[in-house]
């Protein structure tokens, strides 16, 4: 007779090879709650190397997985109702590529696990305990992008000595936006540049912010990390250019939008490294298990096209120092 502690026992050891079976027997379903339209570059570039990283984890589409996504266009207050569908679906796991994503996630279900694509500062915005031990049913990667936005400035700086006034640009939904504010107003003040901000709580608000910069007219525009603003860029980089201001951030693909300089790290790489997560949970182990990961590879992007059209002459030590200038 098995006594009732070795069974419990071996039936956790046998777990993993359940879940596997399991697997075989029909696709993991990953589920995706997006912030952003389906149609936004944001989101179709996120399903794009989500799909690329699960291929190369060896997964066949359709066979091994499905993805199953919803999205939020850009209204946070949609996640609930999108969330109780995607769950109805019995998903292996939910994909999240923003805080508020996240949060709502975590508050509706303790048991499915969570894959965060690369969120902005989880430890400090509650999400998770510890990167070695994210507890509860959530892991994936963070950003570091609360730590690269004084040094965003400090090479603004190095490249525009003559800046003296500046406009940042945040989305007041996303908590760590406002941390980072703070950490760029600590510097600004004492090396005499005049801050003003411009929020952007959903693409309805653009136009308002817009707006604020026509007025502030200011040297430079300085965008915080925000999966929103992200799908944003491409109508907020212009209206900046549209008044002489070039335009600063992490995001990687800002220059290529007509931004002035980026430093930061390729949000392909978190979402593409998100596969193996998913596939260490279809696997069986536990998302309390996994750590949290952070980037290890950041990229200095320069466009002397967009200081051209802005008159601007671009130091040559940043130049030299660039990983990527695009003529």
């Amino acid at each position: 007779m098995i006594s009732r502690r070795a069974a419990i026992t071996t039936l956790a050891a046998a777990w993993p090879a359940l879940a596997m079976a399991q697997a075989r027997e029909r696709p993991f379903r990953i589920a995706i709650l997006s912030s952003l339209p389906e149609t936004n570059p944001v989101s179709i570039n996120e399903i794009a190397w989500l799909r690329e990283g699960l291929l190369a984890e060896n997964w066949s589409e359709g066979r091994d997985f499905i993805l199953d996504a919803r999205y939020g266009n850009g209204d946070y207050g949609a996640f609930p109702d999108l969330l109780r569908d995607l769950l109805s679906r019995d998903p292996g796991a939910v994909t999240v590529g923003t805080i508020a994503a996240a949060r709502a996630a975590q508050s509706a279900t303790r048991t499915v696990p969570i894959v965060m694509l690369g969120l902005n500062d989880p430890v400090r915005t509650g999400l998770i305990a510890s990167l070695g031990t994210p507890g509860g049913n959530i892991t994936g990667l963070a950003t570091l992008n609360e730590d690269l936005q004084l040094k965003v400035l400090a090479l603004m700086q190095e490249a525009l000595p003559r800046v003296r006034s500046m406009l940042v640009i945040l989305n007041p939904e996303n908590p760590s936006n406002v941390g980072m504010l703070s950490a760029i107003a600590g510097v600004a003040g004492p090396a005499g540049l005049s801050l003003a901000t411009a929020e952007i709580p959903n693409p309805a608000a653009f136009e308002q912010a817009r707006r604020v910069m026509d007025d502030r007219r200011p040297d430079v525009v300085f965008v915080l990390p925000d999966n929103a603003l992200a799908g944003l860029l491409g109508r907020i980089v212009p209206a900046a250019t549209a008044i002489g201001a070039p335009t600063i951030g992490t995001f990687a693909e800002l220059p290529e939008l007509g931004g002035l300089l980026a430093y930061g790290f390729l949000r392909r790489d978190t979402v593409r490294r998100a596969a193996f997560y998913l596939k260490r949970i279809a696997g069986g182990t536990r998302p309390s298990d996994l750590p949290v990961e952070q980037p290890t590879v950041f990229r200095l992007t320069v466009s002397i096209r967009a200081a051209s059209t802005l008159g601007l002459t671009i130091p040559p030590s940043i130049i030299a120092r660039a990983d990527e200038v695009i003529e």
